[in-house]
């Protein structure tokens, strides 16, 4: 046989060769021996009462110089957080969160501007760790002419028992979804091949005085992605 025979020879062979797998790789079978899954996602969600609050509010001063407004702020900050203490509040849970400071003009003939004076507004969150005491301290801080209140949110310091119930149900809500597949595509599921889980915590507020009715609960939601392998 000569040379341009076993290499015609060759040829045919591996075209032979492709044509024998080219069925198993159109009719989806993973040659590679990996094992199929199914993936789905599941959600779910639980709400339980705020343990803590957030009170927001700012404080804002104006005066002639930048460093007066600034010096005007802090005075009404320390009178704002000796309050709070009077009240039942510890120092460290009254802090100042957000600063800023801007001139402010007035515009004569010509419209030449003219510095006029300066404002210095600073923004002071209190954590309350009695929500029973909210009325009561935003009352208090509405005595200050300067102090203006923005909000209450609510939050859970230990989201723990929440998040566990919430994967719990997230969990079902999942291996239900994968059940129903396996039953579609005629296909029995094996065990769980991998999860990827992302929890949020849902914290209502209110931009009202106030806010202890019903709206100071907490949700949170865990999603989960699994995938489980598919008994062949």
């Amino acid at each position: 046989m000569n040379k341009m025979q076993k290499n015609l020879g060759l040829v045919v062979m591996s075209l032979a060769l492709c044509m024998s797998l080219a069925p198993l790789a159109f009719a989806g079978i993973d040659v590679s021996g990996a094992p199929a899954t199914i993936s789905v996602t599941g959600e779910g969600k639980a709400t339980v009462s705020a343990d803590k609050a957030l009170i927001s509010v700012t404080i804002e001063s104006v005066e002639a110089t930048a460093r007066a407004a600034r010096l005007k702020n802090n005075q009404i900050y320390a009178e704002v957080k000796s309050a709070m203490q009077t009240m039942g509040i510890d120092a460290k849970d009254v802090n100042i969160d957000y600063n800023s400071g801007f001139p402010n003009y007035e515009f004569g003939e010509n419209n030449l501007r003219k510095l006029t004076n300066y404002t210095s507004t600073y923004t002071v969150s209190i954590k309350v760790k009695d929500i029973s005491k909210i009325d009561a301290l935003t009352d208090r801080l509405t005595e200050f002419d300067t102090v203006n209140f923005q909000s209450v949110s609510y939050i859970l310091d230990d989201n723990e028992i929440a998040t566990d119930q919430a994967r719990e149900k997230a969990v079902a809500n999942a291996a239900k979804k994968a059940e129903k597949l396996a039953k579609l595509y005629h296909v029995n599921l094996g065990g769980v091949m991998s999860v990827y889980e992302s929890s949020y915590v849902s914290t209502p507020y209110s931009g009202m005085m106030g806010g202890t009715g019903s709206t100071n609960s907490v949700e949170v939601t865990t999603s989960l992605t699994v995938n489980y392998e598919i008994k062949r």
